[in-house]
């Protein structure tokens, strides 16, 4: 059975970080699996990913929904780099200027409208 290495995105999630900063709204996660095909090992990179922010380390910490998984790539992986993958992490974004705009102009409600 082939080794492969999913790189994942995820979105929808909120996490209140210092005063002042803005929440992370998402992140990047890289996992190895196991599977008979990529369809399977997105399935399984997936699942795991998602057990982290509903039942595992990130639930807690969580104020957003679940995240949103969304496939960025699929790579072979050799038995020994399978081997040698710590498979936890995340590299976290938090939104940007635009984003922000963006947020607040959805919260007022339009001027002149009726």
């Amino acid at each position: 059975m082939p080794y492969y290495s999913v790189i994942l995105e995820g979105k929808g999630i909120k996490v209140e970080v210092a005063d002042g900063e803005p929440p992370i709204i998402g992140f990047f996660a890289t996992r190895a699996v196991r599977a008979h095909s990529v369809k399977q090992a997105e399935e399984i990179a997936k699942a795991m990913v998602l057990a982290d922010w509903t039942t595992g380390e990130y639930a807690p910490l969580n104020q957003g929904g679940a995240p949103v998984l969304k496939v960025e790539g699929v790579d072979a992986l050799s038995w020994w780099r399978f081997l040698r993958f710590k498979n936890t992490g995340h590299v976290f974004f938090s939104m940007d200027e635009d984003d922000a705009e963006e947020a607040v102009s959805a919260e007022r409600p339009e001027v002149g409208a009726g």
